[in-house]
């Protein structure tokens, strides 16, 4: 009876109904175990004050989706850490994530690289799969190599070469401000500001050994227009499928323009290589592609690698000099707010007889309102780096390895504890003898890891300003209802909506 029994449950048992009990098995099993590397995750980190979630597998993942929407992520972060402290834990899906404005914190973070990495193990940055900057890139890059290449190219973004870069830049700046925008503008037109610093600091890195053939100003827009259409792909379907799903290159717009930029730029590094294999000497002052060869050579790469990571970090300084359009469209949209701020830049700025470097260098009020305008408003708002190695000690906390800690330099530089009057643009704070408190000010962070290129930065941001304020009168045409907004929810800083502006021409 038994025999017969089994035979007729045999028969039963279909084999779709036995894929099916597998399939529904190990779902349930992956289930189980994500639930209990949540739950011993969350016990090993329950020291820690943390928001209440309002979901236990999502954690806060929905409360801050819905920040981003709203446009208030920082605001939802900010009264968080007036809730539960300086550092306090976050809990997105399966995720350990530590938020901190705690300065000694950041500080142990962004300069230990031996324990801290930065971005983990990400792959290289793709869009729907095609490789835009590589993992090896002087930006993203970690280990021996890239330390390698910081080293070498250091000389030509050093604070000792801030003079030559002036002198490169303000022929050309001078030149395009004066005569092209100038023409353009007739007696006064409402232009966009966003477009126009575009155009002008997209084309700098031309100034530094891109050769005429290779118009750099035509890169620039190339990658500008790249960075638009990623920007709308990320709003339209968000940055996990925009940066990871892979499509066919005909068949996507934005894919294609890549492709081609890289095999532009492939070309033009392959040429430049074969030229300096009969160079000695480089000047590395001021061949800024020359001495990225020279750098990457140092790596060992093999040769299709090696071309390929000069491309990333060509790539790489033209999306930097997409930051430095923003943090000065961010500049200009907060002087429309801070006439009397305007009123007094601009008398000082045409109150110079000539745009000298020492003289440029010197102006201290233009000085004060840069350094306002980084700490209100910088162009990087956060940062994020992984524990790798064993479980370690992070401010009174013991945290486990691979928990991810994400510090905020925007709401650093608005905690009352180190700046009065936080959300006031008020350049006087930075008069002669002001000093930040350590950590509190990191606009381009700081270590191993702290902006590269922060002189660079510094000196085209104020010759393209001076150069600007002493030709134009800027005056603010935003649209009714559609008026330029900063973004908050993302780790670089963006800016919504068009920022148009009166370029008003200046008697002589």
């Amino acid at each position: 009876r038994i025999q017969i029994l089994f035979e007729d449950m045999l028969d039963f048992i279909s084999p779709s109904y036995l894929l099916f009990s597998l399939v529904l098995t190990i779902y349930v099993l992956f289930i189980l175990v994500t639930w209990c590397h949540v739950i011993v995750a969350r016990q090993r980190l329950s020291a820690i004050p943390r928001p209440p979630y309002p979901s236990f597998y999502y954690g806060h993942s929905i409360i801050l989706k819905n920040a981003k929407l709203d446009n208030t992520f920082m605001d939802v972060i900010g009264d968080w850490f007036m809730t539960y402290g300086k550092t306090f834990l976050l809990f997105l899906r399966d995720k350990n994530i530590i938020f901190t404005v705690a300065p000694d914190v950041i500080k142990e973070v962004v300069t230990n690289t031996e324990h801290f990495s930065k971005f983990g193990a990400l792959p290289n940055r793709a869009l729907y799969g095609q490789r835009l900057v590589g993992w090896k890139s002087i930006l993203s890059g970690g280990g021996p190599s890239w330390a390698l290449k910081r080293r070498i190219m250091t000389r030509f973004f050093s604070k000792t070469n801030s003079e030559g870069i002036f002198d490169r830049c303000r022929p050309r700046i001078e030149k395009y401000v004066e005569s092209v925008l100038k023409r353009r503008v007739g007696q006064g037109k409402v232009m966009d500001l966003m477009q126009e610093l575009g155009t002008i600091f997209m084309a700098v890195p031309g100034y530094f050994g891109v050769h005429e053939v290779y118009d750099a100003e035509v890169i620039g827009r190339k990658v500008t227009k790249i960075l638009d259409m990623i920007k709308e792909q990320i709003h339209n379907h968000g940055w996990r499928e925009t940066l990871g799903k892979a499509v066919h290159p005909e068949k996507h717009h934005t894919v294609q323009m890549i492709i081609e930029l890289r095999k532009h730029l492939h070309q033009m590094v392959q040429d430049r290589v074969l030229e300096l294999e009969h160079v000695d000497v480089l000047d590395g002052d001021s061949d800024l592609l020359g001495l990225l060869i020279r750098a990457n050579e140092a790596c060992g790469w093999d040769e299709d690698e090696l071309v390929s990571c000069i491309v990333d970090d060509i790539i790489t300084i033209y999306l930097v000099m997409d930051n430095n359009v923003k943090q000065l469209a961010a500049l200009f949209i907060t002087l429309a707010r801070y006439p009397e701020v305007y009123r007094k830049l601009v008398k000082e700025l045409r109150a110079l007889p000539a745009l000298g470097f020492s003289s440029l260098m010197g102006l201290p009020y233009t000085e004060q309102v840069l350094l306002e305008s980084l700490r209100i408003g910088p162009a990087l708002l956060r940062g994020t780096r992984q524990l790798v190695g064993r479980s370690r000690q992070l401010g009174p906390y013991l945290i486990p390895s691979h928990t991810q800690v994400h510090f905020c330099q925007y709401l650093v530089h608005r905690d009352e504890e180190y700046w009065s009057d936080q959300a006031e643009f008020r350049p006087e704070r930075w008069a002669a003898g002001f000093k930040p408190a350590p950590g509190s000010f990191l606009p381009f962070l700081m270590g191993p890891r702290g902006c590269l290129g922060k002189h660079f930065a510094m000196v085209s941001i104020k010759l393209v300003l001076a150069n600007l304020l002493r030709n134009f009168d800027l005056r603010a045409r935003f649209e009714k209802g559609r008026e330029p907004v900063m973004e908050q929810g993302y780790a670089v800083m963006r800016i919504r909506n068009d920022v148009m502006f009166e370029f008003v021409p200046v008697e002589d």
